[in-house]
């Protein structure tokens, strides 16, 4: 765990920022991607799936102490077209829209934005079932 205060259902507030965190797409990055996935698309520009992943590297960095057992129940994103190439500087922003007890279990749902260089290249909701 990291030096942060563990993040419980209820730290989150609705409408608050949950947190950012700052990433650089490096070559490193790029060439890992390619050697998993060879015969996706090796145009200059980053695929989706590699946006998605740093997404979610973002995500792990801002909420990095959190408790075991939670369930990543669903997202939907939209893509901008926005192009990312090699040594772009990311940026990944994340809100809490909403949450809720249902049948009692912590339903957690949050907004996600990545964004290049100040342009916006995806967003989207994430839905989590919450552990404690």
């Amino acid at each position: 765990m990291s030096g942060q205060p563990f993040w419980t259902f209820d730290r989150f507030e609705p409408g608050a920022l949950v947190g950012e965190s700052e990433l650089v797409l490096d070559r490193e990055q790029i060439l890992r991607w390619k050697l998993l996935f060879p015969g996706e698309n090796q145009a200059e520009a980053a695929p989706p799936g590699l946006l998605i992943a740093m997404l979610m590297k973002g995500y792990m960095q801002v909420i990095a102490s959190r408790p075991p057992g939670n369930v990543h129940a669903g997202q939907s994103l939209r893509w901008t077209g926005a192009r990312v190439t090699e040594g772009a500087r990311l940026k990944a922003r994340f809100h809490c829209l909403d949450k809720e007890i249902r049948k009692e279990r912590r339903w957690l749902h949050l907004s996600a934005e990545l964004s290049a260089g100040g342009t916006p290249v995806l967003s989207g909701e994430m839905t989590m079932l919450w552990a404690a």
